[in-house]
């Protein structure tokens, strides 16, 4: 999936904003922090950090976080030690970490596998790795402004390709109307987030019922190293 991080990182924000004020659920961040803390990692890699949401939840639980992303103006809002870096060629020796975290971010890359290897390579033995995806059928209700895509990673095969390195898994799914827009500024700012052409996003304003109910389709997955 193409990105525009660098040059417009107030649309990556933006839509970031809505799913935090309408959504019942907050993009699987506070579960996997919850779930890293209740396992009593010491240290966690954020791969694709983004706007460092792992990073402060992690930090509310006493847990150490270290982030890292690609984009740089994403990268220098958050606060806490953090790395420009790839995923795909993580700079960290092996076993240096014990929980990596790849939240909404390898669909961006062309080969999410080499990702999921360089996390399993930094993880320390008996660590934890989480990734999360959305589903190509997320969002139904705005298909009509928004089309569905394909991605390297959807969640249609997160499951399958996670398993091509971790043989110890497991799978929480979601599908529900997790998300309501109330009014015309949330749905420019969440089709805006998902990228929709601007003529796409004012038709949407004018002809979707408000509020609109927004099903929610996706996966959590994790992987432990053995």
């Amino acid at each position: 999936m193409t990105s525009d991080y660098d040059s417009n990182p107030a649309r990556y924000i933006g839509g970031r904003e809505v799913a935090k004020r309408f959504g019942s659920r907050d993009d699987v961040h506070e579960d996997v922090a919850a779930r890293f803390a209740n396992e009593g990692v010491a240290l966690v890699l954020d791969v694709g950090s983004a706007d460092g949401t792992l990073a402060r939840l992690l930090r509310g639980l006493g847990v150490a976080c270290v982030i890292l992303d690609r984009s740089y103006p994403l990268l220098g809002r958050p606060s806490g030690p953090k790395v420009l870096g790839d995923a795909a060629r993580l700079p960290f020796a092996d076993g240096s970490f014990s929980a990596v975290a790849c939240l909404y971010m390898l669909y961006h890359l062309q080969e999410p596998l080499v990702a999921v290897s360089e996390a399993f390579r930094v993880l320390m033995p008996g660590g934890l790795f989480a990734a999360a995806t959305v589903a190509r059928s997320d969002s139904p209700e705005l298909h009509e402004f928004v089309p569905p895509k394909s991605s390297p990673f959807d969640a249609e095969e997160a499951q399958a390709l996670v398993g091509q390195v971790f043989s110890d898994i497991e799978i929480d799914r979601w599908d529900g109307p997790l998300l309501t827009l109330p009014d015309a500024a949330a749905v420019r700012d969440y089709l805006t987030g998902r990228q929709a052409p601007a003529e796409a996003v004012e038709r949407a304003i004018r002809e979707v019922r408000l509020p609109l109910s927004v099903t929610k389709r996706g996966v959590l997955v994790f992987g432990r190293k053995r």
